[in-house]
Protein backbone atom coordinates (compact mmCIF):
# COMPACT_ATOMS: atom_id res chain seq x y z
CA UNK A 1 0.00 0.00 0.00
CA UNK A 2 1.36 3.29 -0.76
CA UNK A 3 0.36 6.12 1.51
CA UNK A 4 -0.03 9.56 -0.56
CA UNK A 5 -0.63 13.38 1.31
CA UNK A 6 -3.18 16.00 0.33
CA UNK A 7 -1.23 17.56 -1.87
CA UNK A 8 -0.05 14.29 -4.23
CA UNK A 9 -3.90 13.19 -4.02
CA UNK A 10 -4.54 17.16 -5.37
CA UNK A 11 -2.63 16.19 -8.52
CA UNK A 12 -4.03 12.25 -9.35
CA UNK A 13 -7.88 13.60 -8.62
CA UNK A 14 -8.08 14.35 -12.37
CA UNK A 15 -6.69 11.13 -13.68
CA UNK A 16 -9.04 9.16 -11.33
CA UNK A 17 -11.80 6.96 -13.63
CA UNK A 18 -15.09 5.83 -12.37
CA UNK A 19 -13.65 2.39 -12.22
CA UNK A 20 -11.38 2.28 -8.92
CA UNK A 21 -10.14 -1.23 -10.03
CA UNK A 22 -8.20 0.03 -12.95
CA UNK A 23 -4.96 1.50 -13.38
CA UNK A 24 -4.47 4.65 -12.51
CA UNK A 25 -2.01 5.57 -15.49
CA UNK A 26 -2.48 2.87 -18.54
CA UNK A 27 0.27 2.89 -21.45
CA UNK A 28 -2.48 1.92 -23.63
CA UNK A 29 -4.92 4.38 -23.25
CA UNK A 30 -1.32 7.22 -23.25
CA UNK A 31 -0.78 5.99 -26.84
CA UNK A 32 -4.30 6.08 -27.76
CA UNK A 33 -4.30 9.67 -26.42
CA UNK A 34 -1.15 10.19 -28.44
CA UNK A 35 -2.28 8.80 -31.60
CA UNK A 36 -5.85 10.95 -31.09
CA UNK A 37 -4.08 14.29 -30.92
CA UNK A 38 -1.73 13.39 -33.74
CA UNK A 39 -4.96 12.68 -35.99
CA UNK A 40 -6.42 15.55 -35.14
CA UNK A 41 -3.31 18.02 -35.69
CA UNK A 42 -3.26 16.39 -39.06
CA UNK A 43 -2.52 18.65 -42.08
CA UNK A 44 -3.09 16.71 -45.05
CA UNK A 45 -6.09 14.18 -45.40
CA UNK A 46 -5.20 10.71 -44.51
CA UNK A 47 -4.41 8.72 -48.01
CA UNK A 48 -6.93 5.88 -48.94
CA UNK A 49 -4.27 3.06 -48.62
CA UNK A 50 -3.30 4.32 -45.30
CA UNK A 51 -7.02 4.24 -44.25
CA UNK A 52 -7.57 0.50 -45.42
CA UNK A 53 -4.65 -0.24 -43.44
CA UNK A 54 -5.82 -3.10 -41.31
CA UNK A 55 -3.97 -3.96 -37.64
CA UNK A 56 -1.39 -6.71 -37.17
CA UNK A 57 -3.14 -9.26 -35.37
CA UNK A 58 -0.07 -10.18 -33.41
CA UNK A 59 2.16 -7.29 -32.99
CA UNK A 60 5.47 -7.41 -32.29
CA UNK A 61 4.93 -4.84 -29.70
CA UNK A 62 1.73 -3.28 -27.76
CA UNK A 63 1.35 -1.49 -25.61
CA UNK A 64 0.02 -3.39 -21.99
CA UNK A 65 -2.48 -1.92 -19.41
CA UNK A 66 -0.17 -1.08 -16.61
CA UNK A 67 3.14 0.34 -16.42
CA UNK A 68 6.27 -1.80 -15.34
CA UNK A 69 9.22 -1.09 -14.51
CA UNK A 70 10.58 -0.65 -17.73
CA UNK A 71 8.16 0.75 -19.88
CA UNK A 72 7.94 3.50 -16.97
CA UNK A 73 11.50 4.65 -17.85
CA UNK A 74 10.84 4.54 -21.31
CA UNK A 75 7.77 7.31 -20.87
CA UNK A 76 10.00 9.33 -18.32
CA UNK A 77 13.11 9.18 -20.86
CA UNK A 78 10.76 9.91 -23.59
CA UNK A 79 9.51 12.53 -21.70
CA UNK A 80 12.52 14.25 -20.93
CA UNK A 81 13.61 14.73 -24.78
CA UNK A 82 10.19 16.09 -25.34
CA UNK A 83 10.93 18.53 -22.36
CA UNK A 84 14.59 19.28 -23.60
CA UNK A 85 15.84 18.81 -26.75
CA UNK A 86 19.22 19.61 -27.22
CA UNK A 87 19.43 23.29 -28.79
CA UNK A 88 20.80 23.51 -32.27
CA UNK A 89 24.14 24.53 -31.33
CA UNK A 90 24.63 21.38 -30.37
CA UNK A 91 26.10 18.94 -32.78
CA UNK A 92 24.47 15.68 -33.98
CA UNK A 93 27.86 13.87 -32.39
CA UNK A 94 27.42 15.38 -29.16
CA UNK A 95 23.25 14.73 -29.16
CA UNK A 96 23.57 11.62 -27.62
CA UNK A 97 25.68 12.79 -25.05
CA UNK A 98 23.59 15.86 -24.25
CA UNK A 99 20.55 14.25 -24.14
CA UNK A 100 21.80 11.23 -21.74
CA UNK A 101 23.10 14.39 -19.49
CA UNK A 102 19.39 16.03 -19.58
CA UNK A 103 17.33 12.88 -18.56
CA UNK A 104 16.58 11.35 -15.66
CA UNK A 105 15.45 8.23 -13.95
CA UNK A 106 12.56 6.98 -11.90
CA UNK A 107 14.89 6.01 -9.13
CA UNK A 108 15.79 9.61 -8.79
CA UNK A 109 12.83 10.04 -7.29
CA UNK A 110 12.84 7.52 -4.28
CA UNK A 111 16.65 8.57 -4.13
CA UNK A 112 15.40 12.38 -3.03
CA UNK A 113 11.96 11.11 -1.59
CA UNK A 114 14.18 8.84 0.79
CA UNK A 115 16.81 11.72 1.31
CA UNK A 116 14.09 14.12 2.25
CA UNK A 117 12.66 11.77 4.51
CA UNK A 118 15.21 10.91 6.44
CA UNK A 119 16.54 14.74 7.19
CA UNK A 120 13.06 15.91 8.08
CA UNK A 121 11.73 12.90 9.76
CA UNK A 122 14.70 10.65 10.66
CA UNK A 123 15.61 7.22 9.33
CA UNK A 124 13.11 5.20 10.85
CA UNK A 125 10.18 7.07 8.86
CA UNK A 126 12.42 7.39 6.00
CA UNK A 127 12.28 3.19 5.92
CA UNK A 128 8.32 2.88 6.56
CA UNK A 129 7.30 5.05 4.09
CA UNK A 130 9.84 3.10 1.48
CA UNK A 131 8.50 -0.11 2.81
CA UNK A 132 11.54 -1.53 3.42
CA UNK A 133 11.89 -4.05 6.36
CA UNK A 134 15.56 -2.66 7.84
CA UNK A 135 17.24 0.34 7.80
CA UNK A 136 20.04 -1.13 6.24
CA UNK A 137 18.05 -0.73 2.73
CA UNK A 138 16.94 2.83 3.40
CA UNK A 139 20.75 3.97 4.69
CA UNK A 140 21.19 2.92 0.58
CA UNK A 141 18.65 5.00 -0.88
CA UNK A 142 19.07 8.06 1.63
CA UNK A 143 21.83 10.32 1.10
CA UNK A 144 23.89 11.73 4.39
CA UNK A 145 22.83 14.84 5.34
CA UNK A 146 26.04 16.30 5.02
CA UNK A 147 24.45 19.94 6.67
CA UNK A 148 24.09 18.54 9.76
CA UNK A 149 27.11 16.88 10.31
CA UNK A 150 28.77 20.39 9.58
CA UNK A 151 26.27 22.18 12.08
CA UNK A 152 27.04 19.83 14.77
CA UNK A 153 31.04 19.83 14.23
CA UNK A 154 30.23 23.91 14.66
CA UNK A 155 28.50 23.36 17.42
CA UNK A 156 30.79 21.19 19.19
CA UNK A 157 33.80 23.09 18.22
Amino acid sequence: MIYLGPKAQDVLRPFLSEDRAAWLFSPREAMAYIHRERRAARQTPMTPSQAARKRKRFPRWAPGDCYDRRSYAWAIRRACDAAYPPPKHVKESDRVAWRREHRWAPNQLRHNAATNLRKQFGIEAARVVLGHSSADVTEIYAELDLAKAAEIMNRVG
